[in-house]
């Protein structure tokens, strides 16, 4: 079989990949995605019903030089598009450098390496999928007052990210996306256009109900929802701002806009919707989901904490009006957001 308008995209697991690969098949795409080991090829491809038109390739450790010559031999002059969304994540890490910053780094490298050693004229467009954690600073309101815009990079050092999880994940993100651009820069890629999607904090449902199985399978964006599904009547509500969201549909929806427009090239496309805090994440479940009426405070009818004067700030300020320009729809709201997170995770506590 030939494969014709192919999609290589790394991290196939993943909770944004997932999407990318599910409206990648529903438009008739050919899929080749990447996972680290046999049970998650097996897992993903039972997910997506054993589709003829999704490859599974596993790749235990990106960083190996190199790593990504077979699938391009293989698939020669069949892959179009490449998407990036592999990325070390989580907050429980012995080496930080070495478990986070590095494996990221010199995975996009290593695959940008090998799209130009052995990707052949094929391959249209490179999408990186980064972060606005490669914009702000994780102390960006202490640190910067200035605007941030799709220009900004954080003065984040490599020792800065080594001193724990959320700065490493900040100077992963940062480090692995300037070597990208530097190395597209340089020409590196041939003919092979590039582009970034860099997300603010993002929320949303998973894309299969079976993956909701119990607590520890969860992943971050919906732990953040789930802690506050039973937290009881007496809970504190801290009016603190959490950070900026966006749902993860409208990520995937920013990753297919870019692979087949030609304007998203050479951008970085930042897409951030609303601030989310304790306060709208509580009124919104006790809104939206009857089922939680006496499980959870009404935060419309209860007393909330003052944060401390100092968190007044947490969030930076934003222009990122070129990317929604170029973007050009309605970002789903975060009340939709939370609420079919919440009934997705509602199986949970019954």
């Amino acid at each position: 079989m030939t494969i014709h308008d192919g999609v290589l995209i790394t991290g196939a697991n993943g909770y944004i990949a997932e999407y990318i690969i599910d409206h990648l098949l529903q438009e008739n795409y050919v899929v080749i995605g990447t996972v680290r080991n046999k049970s998650k090829a097996d897992k993903i491809m039972k997910l997506f019903n054993y589709s003829p038109d999704l490859k599974i390739v596993v790749i235990p450790d990106l960083t190996i030089p190199h790593v990504f010559r077979d699938i391009f031999i293989q698939y020669q002059n069949q892959i179009e598009y490449v998407i990036h969304t592999a990325g070390p994540l989580g907050f429980d890490y012995t080496n930080i450098y070495e478990e986070v910053i590095r494996p990221s780094v010199e995975g996009t490298l290593n695959l940008m390496r090998d799209i130009s050693r052995y990707g052949g004229e094929s391959i249209k467009k490179f999408i990186l999928t980064s972060s606005s954690s490669a914009i702000e600073h994780p102390d960006g309101y202490v640190n910067n007052k200035s605007i941030h815009t799709e220009e900004t990079w954080p003065s984040i050092t490599q020792s800065e990210g080594c001193k724990n999880a959320v700065n490493g994940y900040y100077a992963s993100k940062t480090f692995a996306e300037k070597e990208a651009w530097n190395f597209y820069k340089q020409g590196n890629l041939k003919n092979c256009k590039m582009c970034s999607i860099n997300p603010d904090y993002v929320m949303g449902p998973r894309l299969f109900d079976e993956e909701v199985v119990d607590v520890n399978s969860l992943n971050y964006s919906l732990q953040v929802i789930n802690e506050f599904m039973d937290v009881g009547l007496d809970y504190k509500i801290d009016d603190r701002p959490m950070g900026r969201c966006i749902d993860v549909r409208d990520v995937t929806r920013a990753h297919i806009m870019a692979m087949e427009n030609d304007s998203f090239i050479d951008k970085r496309i930042v897409l951030s919707n609303e601030i989310f805090s304790e306060p709208l994440i509580l009124q919104y479940l006790y809104d939206e989901i009857p089922e939680l009426h006496g499980k959870i405070p009404n935060p419309s009818k209860t007393i909330i904490q003052k944060s401390p004067k100092s968190d007044e700030n947490r969030v930076v300020d934003v222009d990122y009006s070129k990317s929604a320009k170029l973007l050009n729809f309605q970002y789903i709201p975060l009340r939709q957001s939370v609420a079919d997170t919440g009934k997705q995770l509602l199986k949970l506590y019954k």
